[in-house]
């Protein structure tokens, strides 16, 4: 929907995010989870957040864990954080493209491989998204929203040729995360019962047991080994 927009200063609503090179992934959902709460909140509107839940089917043969939700009135926001360090190469495809410039030793905190494929957040997020409708809109009526939130230790670069990847989600570095809630705002109607959707995740996948967390940590590792 929107396109990729390029680091710049601006005011992030009260919400900085650490930015230095060991800020990591827990602290960008806990940033982003408050960036669209103190958002909706300001303007003030009903606000809804959950950070790292699990959905699943009754059979577990489906289990999708999302790092950020938010609801508003505008729509929901399934919200995939990715804190990599290094240049981020987006193609329209499975996998995109890390290049990491660190020198040291495998041992050390911060190594990481110079080349690396990692599976598409678009997908993944489509995954989260595909359950999410299978479980509360089977009509296909909600507006359910792909993003993708980098940290700011992320250069997000386009591949040639790849540009059609920015039409399939909303991609940024946090510190744009704001301008993008704006645009929204301004393209969405109001179509959210915020409250009702609230209460129907409290209900049903506030406390995710921990097997079923198990089961989703091999599943995922198993993917991420085939890569």
């Amino acid at each position: 929907m929107f396109n990729i927009f390029k680091k710049k200063k601006k005011n992030l609503h009260a919400i900085n995010i650490n930015n230095n090179t060991h800020s990591n992934g827990e602290e960008l959902e806990l940033a982003v989870s408050r960036a669209f709460k103190e958002h909706y909140e300001n303007l003030g509107e009903p606000v809804y957040v959950k950070r790292g839940l699990y959905l699943y089917t009754n059979d577990l043969s489906d289990i999708q864990q999302i790092d950020v939700l938010g609801i508003c009135k505008k729509g929901i926001f399934v919200i995939e954080c990715k804190d990599y360090l290094g240049t981020i190469e987006l193609y329209d495809g499975k996998y995109w493209h890390k290049t990491t410039n660190v020198s040291g030793k495998p041992d050390d905190v911060d190594w990481q491989p110079v080349f690396k494929w990692f599976y598409s957040p678009i997908i993944q997020n489509e995954g989260h998204i595909s359950l999410m409708r299978k479980i509360f809109d089977s009509d296909n009526k909600l507006n359910i929203r792909n993003m993708i939130v980098f940290g700011q230790r992320s250069t997000l670069q386009v591949a040639k040729g790849e540009e059609s990847v920015t039409n399939k989600a909303s991609i940024c570095n946090f510190n744009m995360f704001p301008k993008m809630l704006d645009l929204a705002d301004e393209v969405f109607p109001d179509t959210i019962d915020v409250e009702g959707c609230g209460k129907i995740i409290d209900e049903y996948y506030s406390n995710t047991p921990d097997y079923i967390k198990d089961i989703h940590l091999k599943r995922a590792n198993i993917a991420a080994n085939a890569i």
